[in-house]
């Protein structure tokens, strides 16, 4: 008798928890990204300016979208100068998530009557075909 009550309520969550949609995050991204040169002392310190440039330049696009972590298609190259020095580039498609939420029809608790859209205007002939137009 214990189980038949136990599958019932696993039956009860299932039915509960199929009917509530899902909310997902997409990632976003904009059009690639250059960063200016950026020269320094060491190789660790140019990446870090150039990856900060980099940033600057993402923010035109919203603050949401300078997350170096985000970004898609990160590149950045460093070369040693002759006098020592270390100079580096960074490029990426910056990128953000975009949460995806069901519209208000969808969710729980919310009752709203859509009216339907309108049909659009006859195309001249566009009905069925007739005896004459066989």
């Amino acid at each position: 008798m214990r189980l038949s009550g136990l599958v019932f309520v696993v039956l009860i969550v299932i039915t509960v928890f199929s009917s509530v949609q899902a909310i997902a995050a997409v990632r976003v991204c904009g059009k690639p990204v250059l960063g200016e040169l950026s020269n320094a002392n060491s190789r660790t310190a140019a990446r870090r300016a150039a990856i900060s440039s980099w940033k600057r330049n993402a923010a035109r696009l919203g603050k949401s979208f300078t997350s170096w972590r985000l970004a898609a298609d990160k590149r950045y190259r460093c070369a040693r100068l002759k006098d020592g020095r270390h100079a580096c580039v960074a490029f990426a498609k910056p990128c953000r998530y975009l949460q995806r939420i069901p519209p208000r029809s969808h969710r729980r608790g919310f009752r709203q009557e859509i009216p339907p859209k309108p049909l659009p205007p006859k195309r001249p002939g566009a009905g069925k075909p007739t005896s004459q137009d066989i």
